[in-house]
């Protein structure tokens, strides 16, 4: 028998190590690009909730051309934007999901505020 560590050395299949693949597979350019969509997806969602809040006003006043245009616009930027949300991963989708929330929720609340 041969003593450990004399003798034939047979090479060990090297397995990557997945937690650095993984933060490797994200560098600070995709990083600044999805803060960048997140950003706008943010924004996206007060203006629509601002349209909204719009919109309902003319429905209320019964300002038919103007609630009728509201209608229509508020509908084509929400498809737009769930088109863009499904294009994401899962959990990419969750955090524009909830990007998208958050800019309803201060256009509501802001809206709200200002009437």
């Amino acid at each position: 028998m041969r003593p450990p560590g004399k003798g034939l050395h047979f090479p060990i299949l090297q397995v990557p190590n997945l937690a650095k693949t993984r933060s490797r597979a994200h560098s600070t350019g995709e990083v600044s690009v999805m803060i960048t969509k997140l950003l706008l997806i943010f924004v996206a969602g007060f203006v629509i909730d601002l349209l909204i809040t719009k919109y309902t006003s003319d429905v209320a006043e019964k300002r038919i051309w103007r609630a009728t245009l509201f209608s229509g616009l508020i509908t084509v930027a929400n498809f737009l934007l769930l088109t863009v949300i499904l294009k994401d991963s899962a959990t990419d989708g969750v955090f524009s999901i909830m990007a998208f929330a958050g800019g309803n929720s201060l256009g509501t609340f802001f809206a709200m505020k200002k009437a």
